[in-house]
Formats: structure tokens, C-alpha cells, sequence
């Protein structure tokens, strides 16, 4: 008779403990989801707004500008500032300059140096980067190059 209740109570136990992988004990249990919803993945994630540092919106060709890629509430080391480089257009020169780590612990990202061959509009469109679970949203920016 003991053996009959300690078999009974361990068999209550095994089904309290395990009751959410079978389905018959379990109504809510549905085997076919294996994946979190969207909005719950969405909510992983940390976005940071980036923005661009008032610059000119006039430039001549030949001139070098200073382009300076900032995020508040940034100082981290990660990721590194190649991972913002933007794809260079047609037309300019464009090249990173190196931070210091005085510029990383003021939230600047990236810093580039802009020099336009012609007179046209140097325009790097707006992005969205993602590292790990960090997006960063990156505006669209537009100068004009034009000769005097």
C-alpha cells in the first residue's frame, strides 16, 4: 500500500513538473510555435538615433569639409567606426579621419573628410545599421558643391 502511494505521488510530481510539454494536460500547449512573436523580438532590440553635426551645405569643389557623425548617450568602443563608412558616390573623395578616444567618450562615431570634384550635390542616403542587438539609425545627408 505504501509502494501504491509513493508511486501515486511521484506521478503527481512527474505531471505538475512536465504538465507544459504534453498537450492533453496542458490546453494552452500549442507544439507548432517555435518562434517568439515579432513584437517580441522587437523589443530585443536597443536603436540609437544618430545625426550629423551641423555642417555647410555649400561647398566648393576642391574644398575639404569636415563631416561629423554623433549619437547621444554613446561612448562605448563598440563597434568600431569602419562599421558606419558609408558607400563613397561617384564625384568626391571621402575619407575617415581617425577618433580620439576623447571623441569616443563625447559620442562622435565617425568623423569623415569630404572633398567634392565637381559641382554637384553630395548626397549619402539614410541608414540603418544594426550590431548585435544595437540599430542604429543613421539620417540622409545633402550638400551642395557648387563653383563660384
Amino acid at each position: 500500500m505504501k509502494k501504491i502511494v509513493l508511486l501515486i505521488t511521484l506521478a503527481v510530481i512527474f505531471l505538475q513538473v512536465h504538465a507544459q510539454n504534453y498537450p492533453l494536460l496542458n490546453p494552452g500547449f500549442n507544439p507548432e510555435i517555435t518562434e517568439p512573436p515579432a513584437a517580441a523580438i522587437e523589443q530585443r532590440y536597443i536603436t540609437h538615433t544618430l545625426y550629423w553635426e551641423r555642417s555647410a551645405l555649400f561647398i566648393q569643389p576642391g574644398e575639404r569639409l569636415t563631416l561629423t557623425l554623433r549619437c547621444n548617450n554613446w561612448n562605448a568602443s563598440q563597434p568600431q567606426p569602419a562599421f558606419f563608412l558609408p558607400e563613397v558616390p561617384r564625384g568626391v573623395i571621402l575619407s575617415s579621419v581617425p577618433l580620439s578616444a576623447g571623441d569616443r567618450e563625447n559620442g562622435i562615431i565617425l568623423k569623415l573628410m569630404l572633398i567634392p570634384l565637381t559641382a554637384e550635390e553630395f548626397i549619402l542616403p539614410a541608414r540603418v545599421l544594426q550590431f548585435n542587438n544595437i540599430r542604429f539609425e543613421i539620417p540622409s545627408l545633402v550638400i551642395r558643391a557648387a563653383a563660384r
